[in-house]
């Protein structure tokens, strides 16, 4: 069993029943067992790796060559997600929500929040009142002090319905991108590409809007690392890339 993200490589090693990371050229050694799996459960995000421990019962995060303990007897199913540099997590002694970000840690609030999503060096969470919280670079912003209809954390971007507006944060702004909320768009790589009320096929940057196509039968769209791929017909696609369309 292995995992792949960004500078770092975790895997499991059968015959010597011991957890280890591939980091920078070097093997490093997380967990070794005797006799079973090392972890209640795992989970991984660029450049980091977040994991519970079956014995010890501790919740300890490798980050930069590093492992931190960070909560002890900690149960199987304590809340916790881990993206970009980054951990959000449950303390299990006060309970309260905090989180790992660049080899830091920040207490984010007193209790546990509603719901949480982590992505690419961002997290956005529900808090207790129903405001929508953004935590990026270290700080914590209130993108809206009610609970939106819908939001969703794509990578770096935190996509928003608001009043049926679409929204995004994005650097510690609140975008307001189209006042109508698309039935069909993809967020990923800081844009979010979209299908308006007239069928034209849009990509939205902090830097700016781009129309991929104008008006045409778009069946779907797909947007990777990116690029925008819009698909018109079993024979046609269209290409948005650097504010250039490209036909194929």
């Amino acid at each position: 069993m292995h995992i792949v993200e960004d500078s770092v490589v975790a895997y499991f090693d059968e015959r010597n029943q011991r957890l280890s990371a591939w980091y920078r050229g070097e093997e490093i050694v997380l967990e070794d067992a005797l006799a079973q799996w090392p972890l209640e459960n795992w989970k991984s995000g660029d450049n980091l790796i977040a994991y519970i421990t079956t014995f010890e019962k501790k919740f300890k995060i490798f980050y930069d060559g590093d492992v931190w303990d960070v909560n002890f007897m900690v149960d199987a199913d304590m809340p916790y997600q881990a993206g970009c540099d980054l951990v959000a997590f449950q303390d299990v002694v006060d309970l309260s929500f905090d989180a790992f970000y660049r080899g830091k840690f920040f207490d984010l609030e007193p209790v546990m929040p509603v719901r949480f999503e982590v992505g690419k060096g961002i997290m956005a969470y529900q808090d207790v009142n129903g405001a929508l919280k953004v935590f990026e670079d270290g700080t914590i912003y209130t993108a809206l002090d009610f609970p939106p209809q819908e939001w969703y954390v794509k990578d770096s971007l935190v996509v928003i319905k608001d009043q049926n507006f679409l929204k995004v944060f994005d650097e510690g702004k609140l975008h307001v991108v189209e006042r109508f909320w698309p039935e069909v768009w993809e967020a990923s790589w800081g844009a979010i590409g979209y299908v308006d009320q007239v069928r034209n096929v849009q990509l939205w940057r902090r830097s700016g809007r781009t129309t991929v196509t104008r008006g045409e039968p778009v069946q779907d769209i797909q947007l990777i690392r990116g690029l925008l791929v819009a698909y018109l017909n079993v024979r046609s696609v269209k290409v948005g890339w650097h504010g250039e369309t490209y036909t194929h």
